[in-house]
């Protein structure tokens, strides 16, 4: 009670829209008619039978075409634990069939015949409700305004006299609250329709509704022939779990049940603020446009008696009924029915059917169309969540095909536009485009693209996409095109825009999976841009370490011969200013030494910057192979005096077409680092062999030999192995230069394990044809 009197003291609708409007109308008059909320029996408005036979002979006329109704339902909803209540145009219950165990339970509140259950006596509840409202009404559990019966479920539909509309009796459904049922009303709907065709019949001669004395004429229908015509409509319909066939088969059977050429389904909308129709299917050779049934749909207050109270609207004549007074209406249509499609879900939509002259609707047609109605919607129902599951099985196969295309790639950016075409084909689109902002959110440039897109410009949906996203996250759908921004934190940073659905149009659900993908594709293009940072980070963190390595090694390399110098002049100026200097004086030696030391570092950081830049020169000529090696092992017998070098120059050897200072300083420094890391007991051996194409030779010597890990990486400029580091002077230059040296000549250099221990470094020289030599003399 006082959560409900909450509700009454807001003046704004709850959000979720509870309590339905109806509901709250009813609360309000109840309230105001000060009816006891605390009460758990209703009254009784009879103290003796012949008070109560009084009031079944008032209600003669109604009870007689009850009847049948009423036997029929019980009949249905036997073992179901409801009761099929008929109660008259003042609330007071006529009539309580059915249920057993059900019957007794509602005695205990004088839920019985004779009992007041109109709401000034009851409060609010489906009986009393409906005769209020004039409508159908379905409560349940804590809507009732009495605190006796908040454990039943009650659908009661109004019975109207034939003859002026009045409404002169109730037929109600009453059971356990936890056995509502969406399809209900429907099922009383087409009880009532039955009971006013009988009433009609049982009109008296004099025009009077009440005592008449016509026997019951027997059914107008064949039971049988209503049987077959509604099984093989059904069957119709349930052939396909495609929803656009179904739909299809749903109007087609209804046009012929109800012998009219006008009609539709119409299924609602869950989203809000989008429209009140998701899908629409007409007939295409109906006589009423789709345009102006639809119109006259959008704009009649008949949806919601459909969609709230789950009720069927029949209309003879659409121009004297209040829901249908749309300007323009009535000239288009004349009569119009409109059967609500319930599943467990709730209401769904409805079937439409409209004429375009004002004629009764037949009765018996109407409750074929009823009886077809349920298994119509059970059809469309099928094939809704067969959609839904096509549909989520199509959104994770694309969601897990696009994590999985971004989980192998090392390069996620790089493989942008496979991720898109994917996208495209497993959402069923025609076209896609994925923009990016470059220079600010001024100008758009199309990263990628994939079938056939038409323009260089984003499209004013994927403009208003991403000026929105700045601010917050949001999707933008315009018919069979979406544009969601990619966004990083509360900035977007482009959009992904697909174009042109192949199937069914997109919905929400098809919106929440492409912007899923979207923020996969953001966060990878993110993720890209990280590595790349890290990356260059990383490279400069290698050349700033590089950098304290180089110039620790030639401040290092630079310093021992500087001292050297320095010492030796200090020692040449502490000398008597008339001493005499001879030739082999030791300190003359020294400073010649270190500065052919200096000068050798200083060549090798110019070639070395030269080879980098691609600009190292070379000054080619022919020379003899053993003119190279003489001169190379002459310059290192000088440094290194104690080391044997052994080879032998072949007297057939090919000339070579090279550089011959570089070639050399390529030999010098493969000898120099044999020497270095040898055996000086041992000798380092020269090799040498050709081919047709190419002139190979090795350096050869005994030393501790180059680990697989490093046989690429000491060709690196600064690149000194952990072993010389420590033991070997040296900045890390020279098989760099040798490497760069080779190459420039088109020619190769690698390393080779020695059998035996040691190491092998080899070169390749191409051979070109030498000239040929004119006669002597």
């Amino acid at each position: 009670m006082r959560v409900r009197d909450g509700f009454l003291a807001r003046v704004a609708p709850e959000p979720f829209g509870w309590p339905r409007p109806l509901i709250r109308r009813s609360w309000e008059r109840c309230r105001k008619m000060r009816v006891d909320a605390s009460r758990r029996c209703a009254p009784l408005t009879i103290t003796r039978d012949e008070q109560l036979e009084a009031i079944r002979d008032q209600n003669e006329a109604l009870i007689r075409a009850s009847r049948d109704a009423v036997a029929r339902l019980s009949e249905h909803l036997a073992g179901s634990g409801y009761v099929v209540v008929l109660a008259d145009a003042k609330g007071r219950l006529l009539d309580v069939v059915g249920d057993g165990g059900t019957r007794r339970r509602l005695e205990a509140i004088d839920f019985v015949p004779g009992g007041d259950w109109s709401e000034l006596a009851a409060g609010t509840n489906a009986i009393g409700t409906a005769l209020e409202d004039r409508h159908a009404v379905q409560l349940m559990g804590a809507e009732h305004f009495c605190d006796g019966w908040t454990d039943l479920t009650c659908t009661a539909v109004p019975i109207r006299n034939p003859i002026g509309g009045d409404v002169i009796g109730v037929l109600d459904i009453t059971g356990n609250y936890r056995l509502i049922r969406p399809y209900l009303p429907s099922l009383l709907a087409v009880s009532v329709l039955e009971i006013e065709d009988r009433l009609r019949s049982l009109r008296s001669p004099g025009g009077d509704v009440g005592r008449g004395t016509v026997a019951l004429p027997a059914p107008t229908s064949d039971d049988a022939l209503d049987n077959a015509l509604v099984t093989f409509a059904g069957g119709a319909v349930s052939a396909s779990l495609d929803v656009a066939v179904t739909l299809r088969g749903v109007a087609e059977q209804t046009a012929a049940l109800l012998r009219v050429a006008s009609t539709g389904v119409f299924l609602f909308e869950e989203r809000e603020g989008v429209g009140p129709f998701s899908r629409v299917w007409t007939l295409p050779s109906g006589e009423i446009p789709r345009a102006a049934l639809q119109h006259a749909l959008e704009s009649s207050a008949a949806i919601a008696q459909v969609r709230e109270r789950g009720e069927a609207v029949i209309v003879d004549d659409v121009a004297q009924n209040p829901h249908f007074r749309a300007a323009g209406v009535a000239e288009v249509i004349g009569s119009i029915a409109l059967f609500p499609l319930a599943t467990p879900r709730g209401i769904v939509g409805f079937i439409a059917a409209a004429r375009s002259k004002a004629e009764p609707w037949r009765f018996v047609d109407l409750r074929r169309t009823f009886a077809f109605v349920s298994q119509a919607a059970t059809a469309i129902e099928n094939a809704l969540l067969f959609e839904s599951l096509r549909q989520q099985y199509r959104h994770i196969k694309a969601i897990n095909a696009i994590s999985q295309l971004l989980g192998e790639r090392s390069e996620p950016a790089a493989h942008l536009p496979a991720i898109l075409d994917s996208i495209v084909r497993v959402m069923e689109c025609a076209t896609g485009s994925l923009w990016i902002a470059r220079g600010g959110a001024r100008r758009f440039v199309r990263a990628f693209a994939t079938g056939d897109v038409a323009g260089d410009a984003p499209s004013a949906l994927a403009e208003r996409a991403y000026r929105a996203a700045a601010v917050r996250f949001e999707r933008y759908r315009d018919g069979d095109a979406i544009a969601v921004p990619l966004v990083d934190g509360d900035a977007s940073f482009g959009v992904l825009e697909l174009h042109g659905r192949k199937r069914a149009p997109l919905d929400s659900v098809d919106i929440d999976t492409i912007a899923a993908i979207a923020q996969q594709v953001s966060m990878s293009i993110q993720n890209a841009e990280l590595q790349r940072s890290a990356r260059e980070i990383d490279v400069l963190r290698r050349a700033d370490r590089l950098k304290s390595e180089f110039l620790a090694t030639v401040s290092h390399d630079l310093r021992s011969p500087l001292t050297a110098i320095r010492a030796s002049v200090d020692g040449l100026l502490d000398r008597p200013a008339d001493a005499a200097l001879p030739p082999s004086d030791g300190f003359l030696h020294t400073i010649s030494n270190q500065v052919n030391r200096l000068t050798r570092l200083v060549d090798q950081l110019l070639d070395v910057s030269q080879i980098e830049a691609g600009r190292l020169p070379l000054d080619r000529e022919w020379n003899e192979l053993g003119a190279l090696l003489e001169s190379a092992v002459d310059d290192i017998g000088a440094l290194h005096g104690r080391q044997r070098v052994e080879y032998r120059i072949p007297s057939d050897a090919p000339l070579l077409f090279v550089d011959s200072d570089r070639i050399v300083q390529v030999l010098y420094n493969l000898l120099d680092n044999a020497c270095k890391h040898g055996r000086s007991a041992r000798p380092v051996s020269i090799e040498t062999a050709w081919t047709d194409h190419a002139m190979t030779i090795g350096i050869a010597d005994f030393g501790p030999g180059v680990p697989d890990l490093e046989s690429e990486h000491i060709f690196k400029r600064f690149h000194r192995g952990a072993e010389a580091k420590d033991s070997v002077r040296g900045i890390g230059l020279g098989l760099a230069i040798c490497r760069g040296i080779v190459e420039a000549h088109g020619g190769r250099i690698w390393v080779e394990g020695r059998p035996g221990g040691g190491t092998i470094f080899r070169f390749d020289l191409p051979l070109v044809a030498a000239p040929a030599m004119g006669p002597v003399g």
